[in-house]
């Protein structure tokens, strides 16, 4: 019965904004006319917006949560949010979520002097900052929903390129939240960032999840050496499989990606998979048709523009080893254009070794991971069958 109050409730604050959803919706005339008898509740809180939400016994806490989870419904996507922009940001203006209610400044030091701005991406930016009861450091990666630039426009006033550019943004919001509240429930793997917690706002999202203050693989200072990129490449494999074994299709693995943490205990360092943000869940038998991904890593499928599965990712481990091995990518070129032609053609053989032998461990990963036609690629139980396999040997042998 609540739960019909709280989207009789919802309804009701869309009819006010935006009267035509109730036709999309195909509402029935008995609620229109319950929700004409609340037309007085609604001008109260359009005049004073929280204060008297919260006098009304906080019965319209979730009404964000509704109103999100229905925007992620294709229907309601178009009809409503990316028919009028302006009233989607107002509509978002009068909600309140369960998770605000936990106001993140009372839990973590947001003081500008006490941040520290770490990395930055399409979608937001992630700070150093300090949980005050604890004092534990930890990355905040502030993201934003929705582009504040195009918050005052019309659908008529948005080019399509902008409209696109909402959809798409929006989407991958929506993906990125799903799988950091399942990694904070359901996996505890090493390699994979450990995520903590997440609170949402009508126009961001803060993801807080561990720090791993030795930077990322890319922009490390850390001496390779043989048996360091073997352990590396194992720790990369054990990341990649979870995900995979969870439907998780990352679509983003590159060097900036990985980051490293060193662990006291033993003193050595510790491979953390991060970036969510163009990751996807998908079936294994499914496929994906997004061109998502950094141009280096992207394998050749998706330069081509065909549909693509998890092995998009075993595709840009190899690219990833490369860079490990040679300090550069395998697909060079003076444009855009000349790198995605090298990238369809291009597959790792043996004739292209320059650096160890053919049965050292990262060259026949390479050899394994690219592979041009994608069915010939190995898949990641494949890979991490192997390297146990090897590791087992190495042992032995010890």
């Amino acid at each position: 019965m609540q739960n019909k109050i709280y989207k009789l409730k919802y309804l009701i604050i869309i009819s006010q904004l935006y009267p035509k959803i109730i036709e999309d919706l195909n509402i029935s005339n008995d609620i229109i006319n319950k929700l004409k008898e609340y037309e007085n509740n609604i001008s109260s809180i359009n005049n004073n917006n929280n204060k008297n939400i919260n006098n009304n016994n906080n019965n319209f806490k979730i009404i964000q949560l509704q109103l999100l989870s229905t925007l992620h419904n294709e229907k309601l996507n178009n009809n409503f949010y990316f028919t009028n922009i302006k009233i989607a940001y107002k509509a978002m203006k009068y909600i309140i979520t369960y998770q605000n209610l936990k106001n993140i400044e009372d839990i973590y030091d947001l003081n500008k002097n006490n941040i520290k701005e770490v990395g930055s991406g399409h979608f937001g930016k992630v700070y150093l900052i300090k949980h005050k009861i604890s004092n534990e450091k930890v990355c905040m990666k502030i993201l934003n929903k929705f582009d504040e630039n195009l918050k005052n426009k019309t659908y008529e006033e948005l080019s399509d390129r902008e409209k696109n550019h909402i959809k798409e943004d929006f989407k991958c919001c929506q993906w990125e939240k799903e799988i950091f509240k399942f990694l904070i429930h359901q996996t505890k793997n090493i390699n994979i960032i450990r995520c903590y917690e997440y609170i949402e706002t009508p126009f961001k999202i803060y993801f807080i999840n561990e720090n791993c203050p030795q930077g990322n693989l890319k922009l490390t200072k850390i001496p390779f050496n043989n048996e360091l990129i073997n352990n590396f490449i194992y720790q990369l494999i054990n990341g990649i499989y979870t995900l995979h074994k969870y439907g998780i299709i990352h679509r983003d693995i590159k060097t900036t990606n990985v980051l490293l943490k060193l662990n006291i205990i033993n003193n050595k360092y510790i491979i953390k998979i991060i970036d969510f943000g163009l990751s996807k869940i998908i079936l294994y038998n499914e496929y994906a048709n997004e061109t998502y991904g950094s141009l280096p890593y992207k394998c050749p499928e998706i330069i081509k523009g065909k549909k693509y599965n998890f092995l998009c990712d075993i595709w840009a481990l190899g690219i990833s080893i490369y860079w490990l091995i040679y300090g550069k990518y395998p697909c060079l070129g003076e444009s855009k254009n000349k790198i995605k032609n090298n990238i369809i053609k291009y597959e790792f053989k043996e004739n292209d070794i320059k650096i160890g032998n053919k049965n050292d461990l990262y060259n026949i990963i390479m050899m394994k991971c690219l592979v041009n036609d994608y069915k010939k690629r190995w898949n990641v139980c494949e890979l991490k069958k192997f390297v146990e396999k090897k590791y087992k040997e190495c042992s032995e042998m010890s």
